[in-house]
């Protein structure tokens, strides 16, 4: 196991970030009601030759809560602190779920800060804006249950059934629902208020930059055929499924998970070089 520095970046909210390794960064952004900790396989495997950083976006595990509701602007703000503080002008993002949508986000809105990204089990569409009545029945089902005060070990449990493949280990069951057992309820409730509710998210073809398109063969919510859409949409964008895998593809399936990115990374370290030596010769 590689030894991993936690950092503290900026005034409030302070946004917690591990990190370990030298050398170009990637940057792995979590999903909804989990953690900096869900990537430290990643860590493991990319320190030795990247400078490999997993954040807590705001209001998430060892980061602060915050005032108002979860903005998806607000946390692309939070990102350029962190990328300042690593002294990184440009970064490979790989985002998985909810942090894939801020990947979508902050690469719209910071262009030339972003290397590559990486939408992992990530569905971010942009639509009209739901009726009040649809509103209503999302909030219903996903954010009235947290602030009523519904048991979040059994909330954690049923998500958890949900979101991983039928062959997941009873061991990263457990981790998965621990992880989202222990989430802070408020915050979460606000997250939530605006995964259910926002849909003014980029195009995908905005996306200019190299890219991988990745999900687990069984996700249920980033399925197989949304990932096939999604790539279909950005100009050269890679596409990988790994089997046995469900949605928390980076933690069933850490192995062929950090190997897929680790390539598709690879190869653009490489055309950067190469274009790099052309223009400087």
């Amino acid at each position: 196991m590689i030894a991993i520095n936690t950092i503290y970046v900026g005034a409030r909210p302070r946004i917690a970030v591990d990190v370990a390794g030298s050398g170009p960064l990637v940057m792995f952004l979590h999903g909804n009601g989990f953690s900096r900790l869900d990537w430290h396989d990643q860590i493991d495997d990319f320190a030795p030759s990247f400078t490999a950083a997993a954040w807590d976006a705001r209001g998430h595990s060892a980061s602060d809560d915050y005032d108002g509701p979860f903005r998806f602007a607000d946390v692309c703000d939070d990102l350029v602190r962190v990328l300042d503080r690593l002294d990184s002008e440009r970064t490979h993002l790989v985002g998985h779920s909810m942090g894939g949508r801020v990947v979508l986000e902050f690469q719209n809105r910071f262009p030339d800060r972003v290397k590559s990204v990486v939408f992992a089990g990530t569905s971010a569409k942009r639509e009209p804006p739901l009726s009040d009545e649809d509103l209503g029945v999302r909030r219903a089902r996903r954010v009235t249950p947290l602030r009523d005060g519904i048991d979040l070990r059994a909330l954690a449990e049923d998500n958890t059934r949900r979101y991983l493949a039928k062959v997941a280990s009873p061991e990263i069951f457990e981790r998965v629902a621990a992880r989202l057992a222990s989430v802070r309820r408020d915050s979460y409730a606000k997250t939530l208020e605006t995964v259910v509710s926002y849909s003014d998210f980029p195009e995908y073809s905005t996306v200019h930059a190299p890219c991988l398109v990745l999900t687990g063969a069984e996700d249920p919510q980033a399925t197989p055929d949304y990932a096939r859409e999604v790539a279909a949409q950005i100009a050269g964008a890679s596409l990988v499924l790994i089997p046995n895998a469900g949605h928390m593809v980076n933690m069933e399936q850490s192995v062929a998970f950090s190997a897929a990115v680790m390539a598709f990374i690879n190869d653009c370290e490489r055309l950067g070089s190469a274009v790099a030596t052309t223009v400087g010769q």
